[in-house]
């Protein structure tokens, strides 16, 4: 297996280019949390998982990135979610429903890209987002 090692500078700037990417289009980006397995790459579409929620980012959704990390300003709730189930994953889009990332979801201390208040949502109930951060992998 070939691997990548990135310094955090250069981590930093493939961070930024997401959020750039997230922040492209005509208003804020949106985070649709799923129950269910994700698809094997983001470019592939949902098929069978249920939504749960969308949440919509600030706009902008982040300042610079710093430490290989890049730390989203707060999203807004959702209000109501859409379906039950039990949260597993996340897909980042812009606000032109264009694909930029799938991120792992669970519950506030999960160390997630994703904490919500609680894994198991409940249709009709809000759902708040309480951690948002992307990290690029980094050998110990």
């Amino acid at each position: 297996m070939r691997k990548l090692r990135l310094s955090e500078r250069t981590a930093g700037a493939v961070l930024e280019a997401v959020r750039d990417l997230i922040d492209g289009g005509a208003g804020a980006g949106t985070i649709k949390l799923y129950a269910g397995a994700p698809p094997a790459a983001p470019d592939d579409p949902v098929n069978g998982q249920v939504l749960l929620a969308t949440f919509t980012f600030s706009d902008p959704s982040a300042g610079p990135a710093s430490g290989g990390e890049l730390v989203f300003s707060p999203i807004a709730d959702a209000e109501f979610a859409a379906a039950s189930g039990r949260a597993a994953w996340a897909r980042i889009e812009d606000s032109g429903g264009r694909r930029i990332a799938d991120a792992d979801a669970g519950p506030e201390g999960s160390g997630a890209a994703l904490e919500i208040d609680r894994a198991d949502i409940t249709i009709g109930q809000p759902v708040r987002v309480t951690n948002a951060r992307l990290a690029l992998f980094k050998e110990a």
